[in-house]
């Protein structure tokens, strides 16, 4: 999966870039560190990484065509099911087909095949539990893992002990002895993580802001070494060069997104849309592989493209 991504990464490219260009993307794109080593562990960043792309692609090449809006759906309606981040792509999608002016019936054909794809694990959910949704992760990732964040700086407890306290006050959502149960559960931890959220909106907002900026361009030091998480002394200057290295990609992928704002509208939606939702206190680096090979496309073409704005 990780050489078709690069491959894709390559087609993506060239949408916009001459052979060298969209070369150089997917060449960064296949000696990423935290790519490639994603790639040889069983998680589901290799998977949604390859689905976005080819997603991506598809509206590069075919957003003129019906067609191509029904087969990025179809892409981004698997990636949903592989990962629940995905859940709301749809939303973006449309941000940008009303910013270009899209044809309304393509973005009704977007719709449709999106929610078609994601329709059968729905439909199961609500057949087990009584509730139509994708899933539990993001109630259970605000109550067991942002809530205990903010309890242990008021308290000075431990997160996790705080978190422990919860899933025995509260239960887990995933376990549940009938569809009245896991409704009542469901309800509760929505009005808890709410409340706890409400009480501190500038903490959010700050947790989210530096978990944004740690998932674009923190180097992931476990990548370099998964056993002791030490880097040996000669490679100890790696991590701030690839930070770096990082920096300068996403500056010039807002370059990139400023200037032909109209033609890579999609790619800077999905990637802004991807770090916002998964930015926070949990934020890791292993969260950009699913967007970098967009990214590195933006940044390639921040590089090559000249000062112009988009018609």
């Amino acid at each position: 999966m990780g050489a078709a991504t690069c491959a894709l990464t390559v087609v993506l490219a060239r949408r916009w870039l001459p052979w060298s260009g969209a070369a150089l993307a997917g060449g960064l794109m296949a000696v990423d560190p935290v790519s490639v080593k994603l790639c040889s562990v069983l998680l589901t960043e290799t998977l949604l990484a390859l689905l976005l792309v080819a997603a991506a692609c598809v509206w590069a090449w075919h957003r003129d065509s019906r067609w191509g809006w029904a087969g990025m759906a179809a892409f981004m309606g698997l990636a949903a099911l592989t990962r629940s981040i995905c859940v709301w792509l749809w939303v973006p999608v449309l941000a940008v087909g009303w910013l270009t002016r899209t044809d309304l019936r393509r973005l009704g054909i977007f719709l449709v095949v999106f929610f078609a794809a994601v329709s059968f694990w729905m439909a199961r959910n609500a057949t087990v539990t009584g509730r139509w949704f994708i899933t539990t992760t993001g109630r259970e990732a605000i109550l067991l893992s942002w809530v205990p964040l903010i309890e242990a700086q008021r308290t000075g407890s431990s997160p996790h002990d705080i978190g422990a306290q919860f899933v025995t006050e509260y239960g887990w959502l995933d376990f549940f002895d009938n569809p009245t149960d896991f409704a009542e559960r469901w309800r509760r931890y929505g009005e808890v993580g709410a409340q706890y959220l409400r009480r501190d909106p500038l903490w959010v907002v700050k947790q989210t802001v530096f978990g944004s900026v740690k998932l674009l361009i923190a180097p992931g030091k476990q990548v370099f070494d998964p056993v002791t998480l030490v880097l040996p002394p000669p490679a100890r200057w790696w991590p701030h060069a690839y930070s770096l290295g990082l920096a300068v990609l996403v500056v010039a992928a807002a370059r990139a997104t400023w200037h032909r704002r109209r033609e890579v509208s999609l790619l800077a939606a999905v990637v802004f849309y991807v770090v916002l939702l998964a930015g926070g206190p949990t934020a890791s680096s292993r969260f950009r592989a699913p967007v970098f090979p967009l990214l590195v496309t933006l940044g390639v073409i921040g590089f090559t493209s000249r000062s112009q704005h988009a018609d």
